[in-house]
Order: structure tokens, then sequence, then C-alpha cells
């Protein structure tokens, strides 16, 4: 959606022109994470476009954008040079991402459009990217629901929307993705979220 490094590009390429027969293997016998839940995000982050507002009234259809970092973080599972720290990022990365995919499957966008949570400049102008957390559940979008893609879990975030944590833990292989992801999608309907 925006213009990338060309080596966060090159990483996402090869991700895209890899068949998941060969490269999800690989990765998960070097992260020891379930091959379904990496096939799922790859799909998710790396290959379906995405419609996605940029700013109030303002939509935009395509691809994640690559980052670096999260560039480095596929290129390494795939290779299998992260080291522990990296490891767990990559894997709060992909609980993000998985429960992400889920929400927005559900019908939930992945950011909602609402005027209010978009900083302005002095100008009046909308900030590039400058966007507050959302402060009621019908202000959130899948992205801001999805447990927190660097740090894991859900900190406060959920408890500001006044949503309860989901009871599974998760296991280290995120196995058990799926009782997570029932979980909270008990919770938000709940608390009054339409899902399908």
């Amino acid at each position: 959606m925006e213009q990338p490094s060309d080596y966060a590009a090159g990483i996402y390429d090869t991700l895209r022109a890899t068949p998941n027969h060969i490269d999800i293997p690989a990765m998960a016998r070097n992260t020891g994470l379930d091959e379904s839940v990496l096939r799922q995000v790859k799909t998710h982050m790396i290959r379906s476009q995405h419609d996605v507002i940029v700013r109030p009234g303002e939509w935009v259809r395509g691809r994640f954008t690559p980052r670096d970092d999260i560039a480095r973080l596929w290129d390494g599972a795939r290779r299998g040079t992260l080291n522990k720290a990296q490891v767990k990022e990559f894997r709060n990365l992909m609980t993000h991402e998985y429960v992400e995919s889920r929400l927005m499957k559900a019908g939930l966008p992945y950011l909602q459009d609402q005027a209010g949570l978009w900083r302005k400049e002095a100008d009046g102008t909308y900030a590039d990217g400058g966007r507050y957390s959302p402060k009621s559940l019908s202000a959130a979008g899948a992205h801001d629901l999805a447990p927190n893609p660097v740090r894991g879990g859900f900190g406060t975030a959920w408890q500001k929307l006044g949503l309860r944590h989901p009871e599974t833990e998760l296991a280290a292989d995120l196995s058990n993705i799926d009782d997570f992801v029932k979980d909270v999608f008990h919770e938000l309907r709940a608390k009054g979220l339409n899902l399908k």
C-alpha cells in the first residue's frame, strides 16, 4: 500500500513466489510453530489484498506494505537464523496476524473509519499514519483487537475497552490458537460486537 524498501519488497516477493509446501515446513521446524498457523498468516500478510483506511473516508486496496523488521523475521524463520528472542517476536507477530485475519474473515474491518481516531496537523489536515488507539469497542478494528504484535498478549488495551482476556493459554507452538480465537470471539460477542 506504501512504497517499501527494496530489501523488504524482495523478501515478500520471494515468500509470495515460494509454494507453502516448500517454506512452511522449514519455518515450522526453525521456530517450533504450528504449520497451519504459519500458512494462514503467510496468506493473510503476504499474499492477500485488503481494504485499509489511510485517513478518514479514504480507503486503499492492496497488500500490506512490506516492512524491514517483519521481512527480517520471515527471512530468519525461513533460514533458521532467528535467535531465541527473535523466535519469540516472530511468535507474537504470528499470534497477532492470525487473530487479526480471523476477525477480518468474521466481518471486522482492518481499521474502523472514524475521524476521531486520526491525528490532525496544525493546518487541519490528517497526519499520515497518525492514528490514536480506540477508546471504545465500536471504534476498534481487527488490528486493534488482536494481541500486541511485538510484546504479545493484550496488555491493558483490552481492559481499557472493557474486555476480559481470553481464558485459553496459548501453547508454545500455537497449536491451540483456534481455542484462543474462540475465547476472543466469545468475549467480543458478549460485549455486543456482531461477528459472522
